[in-house]
């Protein structure tokens, strides 16, 4: 047998394995699909650790994972390896079974080539909005139509609708809660990625709040408030104070209107009587939803309450004390129920070995051995994704390490992250996997921040000289414009106070180099334009320096850019009204789409700040890139040629005195820092008609930067 090929074939299908094995997980989600699906599930299990074995063998000094990580999982895995020895009179077969599975659902995303992972997240991302948005049509469906359906397969009983105030969708109530708080957090992740669906994702993550609602569960709701409280913390901007407030507030609406949702849900479930749809008799009848919850009692349905859960914390816990140092082995414990847990118990809370917290779990299975190489696991995890959440300003990767954070916080209310091939336990390990991939590639990461103006300028110059070059190579046009132009001609340099650096080019010109740009990348300096970011707000093109990494206070959306300078397109102009009102009526909606409060806050009126609010709150919903698109091909209606007069059409108040033609249509070297970059040649009447008299400075209070952003220098330590 050739192991090398075997080892190529392997590690080109390990993507697919991957996203099949996640995949049939969340199909699984309904214990009725589980049972057509755990041969499958047992049948890739053994691909998977057979990919695993082959990689380990024949790629040990060439994958990139975590070593660290990895010692530690041996210590668990050896853990439960000898609690399998110590209680081989029992099940030792199943208890090694167990172990194989941990091994799949553990390993196998540490395994995957850091490319494939990224690409297997996006993939299984998406496939959970699909999935998240149908099974939410479904429940909704059910509970408008007050609807139970209710049918046995052998032993085991299924249900599906409104029951005892609550609503059952595909699965219980708990977990269609995490799984909804697993959509949105996704979604937020392929909108951050720039994702061309990002206004149907925005729609679902509403569904799913509604949705997530209804489910009333406790814990889930607390865990979102935990990930909020993160997500404010290290994603949102503004000082410390702001973040809090923002979380107060944020906090208190969600805590609102959930308990609102579920206060009406329950209050519809009880207003009627509800549809009872029984497949196994073959008939339907209409019941009172006490009536519903005394055959929900003969199906053994109960909802676990707090304090259901204390008493079964206490009894597992005495359970555990009797074997402290190997636990009983995880297929073992049920066979000692009935020492420490009541019929009923059993019947309801106890199915498969979850004691509803999963170090209570984790301890009576493998004892103090098992545990405490958890909890190192756990806590190594953590350290890296904190300090990942505290050095990093790539939002986008902080969202999927959030996520890790929400559904450990969950596992204290229930045993979903082990001893099992659930979606929630293989979408928990996907994102340790992904996220100690992120932590590896970018462990000698620093962000360090530059607010020196002249260090910024310094930046700006080495953009300028790039587009200098390349507008040189490929033969078009540029000028220096604006602050640029006057620093140009009255400091031969920057304006002192000024922090930023702008071109203009006639629209041919601007066409030919933005479409080289994007067809020649350059490692450091790259073209942000909404034809090459979906998430780029701005219908004229950037230049940004790759090595640093800037935010923009008033922009909500993270375009993932650097120190800049700005490309205007020139284009024709006419004193047209109609144009005016046209161009000024799609930038207001792009502003209202992108901006955040603070962007389009009226300082004058707290009535229009407050309309200004709500229509941002309603244009989350709409697609920036769209009205990007719609204002940069009204202007290029304008063609130059067809105009006497030009100018840069795309801004509302167009009433400012405009540029003639002729005056730039020669340019010429000038000097600026010391480098040679082209202004116009009738630079004076150019600025004349912008500024009047230019080499006049303006008053001292005046001579600020007018930007409001943060920058930071991208550095690598060796």
């Amino acid at each position: 047998m050739n192991f090398s090929k075997t080892n190529e074939c392997f590690e080109k299908s390990k993507f697919w394995i991957s996203y099949l094995f996640v995949f049939i997980s969340i199909l699984s989600m309904s214990s009725l699909v589980y049972k057509v699906t755990n041969p499958i599930y047992k049948g890739l299990s053994a691909i998977v650790v057979l990919s695993i074995c082959l990689t380990l063998f024949f790629n040990w000094k060439r994958i990139e994972i975590d070593k660290k990580f990895l010692s530690l999982f041996g210590l668990l895995v050896g853990s439960h390896f000898l609690s399998a020895l110590v209680n081989r009179s029992g099940h030792l077969f199943g208890n090694m079974v167990e172990i194989f599975f941990m091994l799949t659902y553990v390993l196998l995303f540490t395994m995957v080539k850091p490319e494939q992972l990224r690409k297997l997240l996006g993939m299984i991302a998406g496939t959970i909005q699909i999935v998240s948005f149908t099974s939410a049509l479904f429940a909704f469906g059910l509970l408008l139509s007050r609807v139970l359906i209710l049918f046995k397969i052998g032993e085991q009983s299924y249900y599906y609708g409104v029951m005892n105030g609550r609503l059952w969708g595909i699965v219980n109530p708990n977990a269609s809660a995490i799984f909804s708080y697993i959509s949105i957090v996704f979604a937020l992740y392929l909108i951050h990625k720039g994702s061309k669906y990002s206004v149907y994702l925005k729609i679902n993550n509403l569904i799913q709040l509604i949705y997530f609602a209804t489910m009333q569960s406790r814990g889930a709701l607390l865990s979102v408030i935990l990930m909020l409280g993160i997500y404010c913390l290290f994603i949102s901007r503004g000082k410390l104070l702001k973040k809090w407030l923002t979380f107060l507030v944020a906090s208190i609406l969600l805590t609102g209107s959930n308990i609102g949702i579920s206060y009406v849900t329950s209050i519809y479930i009880s207003a009627a009587k509800a549809t009872v749809i029984d497949l196994n008799k073959g008939k339907s009848y209409s019941e009172t939803d006490s009536d519903v919850a005394k055959k929900n009692g003969e199906l053994h349905l109960i909802e676990t309450t707090p304090s259901g859960r204390t008493y079964i914390w206490r009894n597992a816990i005495k359970m555990g004390s009797a074997k402290p140092l190997f636990g009983y082995g995880v297929r073992n414990v049920t066979d000692y129920y009935t020492e420490y847990f009541s019929k009923f118990e059993i019947q309801n809370s106890l199915i498969g070995g979850n004691f509803h917290n999963i170090f209570v779990t984790i301890f009576v299975s493998s004892g103090f051995l098992g545990l405490s190489s958890f909890i190192l696991i756990i806590a190594y995890v953590s350290f890296r994704f904190v300090s990942y959440l505290i050095k990093s300003k790539r939002n986008s990767e902080k969202l999927v390490m959030i996520l890790f954070f929400g559904i450990l916080f969950g596992q204290l209310f229930e045993s979903q992250i082990m001893y099992s091939t659930n979606f929630i336990n293989i979408i928990f390990w996907l994102v340790v996997g992904y996220g100690l991939m992120i932590c590896e590639k970018e462990k000698n990461i620093r962000y360090k921040e530059v607010t020196d103006i002249s260090e910024i300028q310094q930046m700006e110059l080495g953009i300028m000289e790039y587009i200098h070059e390349v507008c040189h190579k490929i033969g078009v046009k540029y000028f220096l414009s604006y602050g640029s132009l006057i620093g140009a001609v009255r400091h031969q340099g920057f304006i002192p106070w000024d922090d930023d650096m702008d071109i203009c080019m006639l629209r041919d010109d601007y066409e030919k180099l933005q479409n080289y740009l994007i067809a020649h990348p350059d490692e450091r300096y790259e073209v942000m334009s909404y034809k090459n970011n979906v998430n780029y707000v701005y219908p004229f093109m950037k230049i940004q320096d790759n090595q640093t990494y800037l935010v923009e206070e008033d922009v909500r959306i993270d375009s993932n850019m650097g120190i800049y300078v700005d490309i205007f397109p020139v284009d024709g102009y006419e004193d047209d009204q109609a144009f005016k009102d046209k161009m000024t009526k799609i930038i207001k909606k792009r502003q209202l789409s992108c901006y955040t409060f603070k962007g389009i806050t009226n300082t004058k009126s707290v009535v229009n700040s407050m309309i200004r609010y709500i229509s941002v709150i309603i244009f989350y919903f709409t697609n920036t890139n769209k009205y990007v698109s719609q204002i940069d091909e009204l202007a290029k209606s304008r063609k130059v040629e067809d105009y006497e007069l030009v100018d840069y059409v795309v801004y509302k108040d167009m009433n400012k005195p405009v540029w003639k033609r002729e005056w730039l249509e020669q340019v010429e070297a000038g000097s600026f820092e010391g480098k040679e970059f082209m202004i116009p040649k009738h630079y004076h009447e150019i600025l004349t008609s912008d500024y009047g008299n230019y080499m006049q400075l303006p008053p001292v209070e005046q001579q600020v930067s007018h930007h409001d952003f943060k920058l930071w220098k991208i550095t690598e330590n060796q």
